[in-house]
């Protein structure tokens, strides 16, 4: 049986993912969950604000519910070159953030993003102080400093206003899920 994880990555794309947790057994079970997942191709801010809006569009005419989670992997990719330019970088950076916040709460979404971390001495988001407001939680998710297993993995809450801040998780990352 293959346990599908609440979320699924892919670097550079939009993943629209219905189902929030399979377990399969038959290959035609896996075709037909596989077939509920759309991918968009976003490259930079512009083509993502046009994906986001033929999803809010999408949305729109599905019955309540039926979408649980939007990712977009990664975010820092697209943001990154814009943040530090001359240009209105800032302001296109504020504008994903109250985009996907809107598109969060219009349709009860949860939406996940991925942000790199830069300095491997202290952790930081590559997205920096610009984008502190953006996510409403913030997880950080790194190797464990006595990792006994390249599998293994620490989830702390970096930044929650439900939640105390700094609790973690040690989780693994297995053939069959994460565990």
């Amino acid at each position: 049986f293959l346990l599908l994880p609440f979320f699924l990555l892919f670097f550079l794309f939009l993943l629209l993912f219905l189902p929030t947790c399979i377990t399969l057994a038959p290959t035609q079970d896996r075709v037909t969950v596989f077939s509920r997942i759309d991918t968009f191709v976003a490259f930079n801010v512009f083509q993502l604000f046009s994906q986001l809006l033929a999803i809010r569009q999408r949305l729109a005419t599905q019955p309540p519910g039926t979408t649980r989670l939007v990712v977009i992997d990664s975010l820092a990719a697209i943001l990154s070159p814009i943040v530090g330019a001359k240009t209105h970088g800032h302001a296109l950076l504020q504008r994903v953030s109250r985009t996907l916040k809107a598109l969060a709460d219009d349709f009860s979404l949860a939406i996940l993003t991925t942000n790199f971390s830069v300095n491997p001495v202290t952790p930081r988001p590559a997205l920096g102080v610009a984008w502190s407001s953006g996510p409403n939680v913030r997880l950080a998710v790194r190797y464990p400093q006595d990792a006994s297993s390249s599998t293994e993995r620490v989830a702390e809450i970096a930044k929650s206003s439900l939640s105390p801040v700094h609790l973690c998780v040690t989780f693994a990352i297995e053939a069959s899920g994460a565990t």
